[in-house]
């Protein structure tokens, strides 16, 4: 079975060693995506204002598999957002 690493980032890195076996790159996507989940839901990494918090899955031999970005974006990156989405305060 492949073996994966899930390397993670938020102002210090931490470099996954062990890593995980895994069926295939879809599970290691799939288990990317959980851990982020995990990670957030938990409290552990505060994205408030810390820049954003990384996961980066690679197989075994260094080639990245995928990875994902979660941060706090501004009031202003939102307002633009929901601008550029045409989503307005409701009115009446």
């Amino acid at each position: 079975m492949p073996h994966y690493h899930f390397h993670m980032l938020n102002g210090r890195p931490f470099r996954d060693l062990d890593g995980e076996e895994l069926a295939d790159e879809a599970a290691a996507r799939r288990m990317t995506l959980t851990i982020m989940g995990e990670v957030l839901r938990g409290g552990e990494i505060d994205i408030r204002g810390a820049g954003p918090f990384r996961i980066l899955c690679t197989d075994t031999a260094g080639a990245v598999v995928t990875g994902l970005i979660a941060e706090e974006m501004s009031a202003k990156a939102v307002a633009h957002m929901l601008a550029r989405l045409n989503v307005g305060a409701v009115q009446d």
